[in-house]
C-alpha cells in the first residue's frame, strides 16, 4: 500500500531537518565566536514578557551580557551571529541548546581536556 501524501510530507521534512542539524554542526565547526555564543546562552538571564505566536518575540535578554558570557565584543557583526543561532534554533528560548548542538560542545571541551592532560603528562614525564 502506497504512503499517504501526509505521511510522505513528514518523512520529508524530517529528513530536512536531520540535514539541517547536521549543516548546523558545520556552520560553527571553524567559528569560535559561535561556539562561544552557544555555550554561553545558558547563563544569559531570559524573561518572557509576552507569550504571543513569537517565541523570541516575547523573550527579553540583553545581547550586551550575552556577548560578556561569551567573552566577545558586543558588535553588529556579533549581534547578527545571535540572530543566526536563533533562527536557526541552535539557542531555544528555554535557555538550552539544540540536542546535537550541545552533544557537539560537550565533545569539543572534553576533547580540549584531554588535550590539556596530555600536555601535562609530557611535561611531567620531560621532568623526570
Amino acid at each position: 500500500m502506497a504512503e499517504s501524501y501526509e505521511k510522505r510530507i513528514k518523512n520529508i521534512y524530517k529528513e530536512t531537518c536531520d540535514v539541517g542539524e547536521k549543516i548546523s554542526i558545520l556552520l560553527i565547526k571553524d567559528d569560535d565566536a559561535a561556539k562561544r555564543l552557544l555555550a554561553a546562552w545558558p547563563n544569559v538571564e531570559r524573561e518572557v514578557v509576552n507569550k504571543g505566536k513569537d517565541i523570541w518575540g516575547g523573550l527579553s535578554f540583553s545581547f550586551d551580557e550575552w556577548c560578556d558570557f561569551a567573552g566577545i565584543p558586543p558588535s553588529n557583526f556579533n549581534f547578527l551571529k545571535c540572530q543566526k543561532l536563533m533562527r536557526l534554533g541552535l539557542v531555544l528560548p528555554d535557555g538550552t541548546l539544540h540536542y546535537w548542538i550541545n552533544l557537539y560542545l560537550s565533545q569539543e571541551a572534553g576533547s580540549h581536556v584531554m588535550e590539556e592532560k596530555a600536555k601535562v603528562s609530557v611535561k611531567e614525564g620531560e621532568e623526570k
